[in-house]
């Protein structure tokens, strides 16, 4: 609203223009003022009194009245009017009131701002719903209006399913509206898929569309296209559909490999598939076809397994074996240290010292397939002991303990001074398990003892 007041303000002057002619110059010595112009952007010019002039540009100006009408190419003409003075140069006004005042300019230069002369397009196509594209950026569908189109000239995609792309360019001279309509060319061709087996799911360009056998029309040109199936391995292709024109293509699936993850428990077990040694467990096993494996494991000292299975194209499938054992063992209680121990004949060690003189640590053999075992204690200054001993399937045998008479202490009787050597075979605090002679054992109180000698039972 402020700006047609401005202008019809400036009307006066406009029509001192149109005379033809500038402000009479008064008689007596008359002051000239510089008014300095310019534009944003740059490149405008200035029409006054039937002259043009470049801008920026240095107006000597008599005094009086002057309108200047400011234009550049692409952008809506602007008008600035002016007062000048003896004492200087003045701008209307525009105040809350609705009157117009006068105000002088300080500095006497100022900018004019030009706004940008935007044109109107209305896109249409057949098909309509096409997808506008400006620079890779979609603007939305036809029918569109596109509005403040600056001057020039002006282009967009137009893109439509199963029709050729088109490019479409117009000119915007002013802001008269255009009216661009585009008739698109069919582009489309026939598609003919199928695989065996059927029913795999099919994907073109990435996006699913069905399942094999698949019939339909796309666009001419490459088309990526994907099938899957469980079971099968996918697969992956281009196609190049013609126009007007049918394209087959038929897929044969490959079946998808198997894979079979055998732990055991202990591990380091043989594993054979269908009789054919594969390795040792933890085993992995890849790429095998699908169908029905034996599986059997082996290891020493446990029965061995066997399973079938029945593995399904493209399966990943883990089976654990918790083997049992199949020995058994003897925890061999001997008494005293340093006696030798044979099992079938076989050394198996020494009995080793335990926590106390009276003592020994218990001897260990296992890995024994079942059956009968002699076993046979051995001192060089005792009778040798001999046990039959029967070890079962994953069991521990545990006989009585077997004592050997060795001489292992000298003891000294206070009342009388006697002295005995013997085998302790047990020891209390207050007591002593004494055997003077081979199968005789007795209790012997320490307090009626003068004193204990403990012997080298290895010299």
């Amino acid at each position: 609203m402020k700006k047609y007041i401005f202008l019809f303000l400036l009307l006066p002057a406009f029509m001192l223009l149109f005379a033809g002619c500038l402000p009479k110059k008064k008689k007596g010595p008359v002051k000239t003022q510089t008014l300095t112009l310019s534009s944003y952007p740059q490149g405008a010019a200035a029409h006054i009194a039937g002259k043009i002039f470049d801008l920026p540009h240095d107006f000597r100006l008599t005094p009086g009245s002057y309108l200047f009408r400011i234009e550049k190419p692409g952008y809506a003409p602007s008008w600035f009017s002016c007062k000048v003075l003896n004492s200087g140069i003045a701008v209307p006004k525009l105040g809350t009131d609705g009157n117009v005042t006068w105000e002088k300019m300080s500095p006497q230069s100022t900018q004019i701002e030009l706004a940008r002369q935007g044109g109107t397009v209305l896109l249409q196509s057949t098909p309509d719903t096409a997808q506008i594209f400006k620079d890779g950026r979609e603007l939305g569908v036809t029918p569109l209006v596109l509005t403040d189109l600056p001057v020039g000239q002006h282009d967009v995609l137009l893109k439509s399913p199963n029709y050729a792309d088109v490019t479409v360019s117009w000119e915007i001279r002013n802001n008269s509206p255009l009216i661009i309509h585009t008739d698109m060319q069919s582009n489309i061709g026939k598609l003919h898929i199928t695989s065996k087996p059927s029913q795999a799911r099919l994907f073109i360009d990435g996006k699913h569309v069905g399942q094999t056998a698949f019939r339909g029309t796309y666009a001419v040109g490459n088309h990526a296209i994907r099938l899957e199936r469980d079971g099968y391995q996918p697969y992956e292709d281009h196609i190049v559909i013609t126009k007007g024109k049918l394209t087959e293509k038929h897929v044969p699936l490959v079946v998808s490999p198997c894979m079979l993850n055998i732990t055991s428990e202990p591990s380091g077990a043989q594993v054979f598939l269908n009789d054919q040694l594969r390795g040792t467990t933890p085993l992995i096993l890849k790429d095998l076809p699908a169908g029905s494996y034996k599986i059997a494991v082996a290891h020493d000292g446990y029965d061995q397994m066997e399973e079938t299975l029945d593995l399904a194209a493209g399966s990943s499938t883990r089976k654990d074996f918790i083997m049992s054992s199949s020995q058994g063992g003897i925890e061999l209680n001997v008494y005293p240290a340093g006696v030798r121990v044979f099992l079938n004949g076989r050394d198996v060690g020494t009995v080793q010292q335990g926590e106390s003189q009276t003592q020994t640590r218990l001897l260990q053999i296992s890995n024994l397939s079942p059956g009968t075992y002699i076993v046979k204690a051995v001192h060089k200054r005792a009778d040798p002991e001999i046990r039959k001993i029967r070890v079962q399937k994953g069991k521990i045998a545990r006989p009585a303990r077997i004592d050997l008479w060795v001489p292992n202490a000298e003891i000294t009787w206070k009342d009388t001074g006697r002295t005995e050597v013997g085998m302790i075979y047990g020891e209390t605090d207050r007591i002593i398990l004494f055997g003077a002679q081979k199968g005789i054992r007795y209790e012997v109180d320490k307090k009626l003892l003068k004193s204990i000698k403990l012997l080298d039972i290895n010299e």
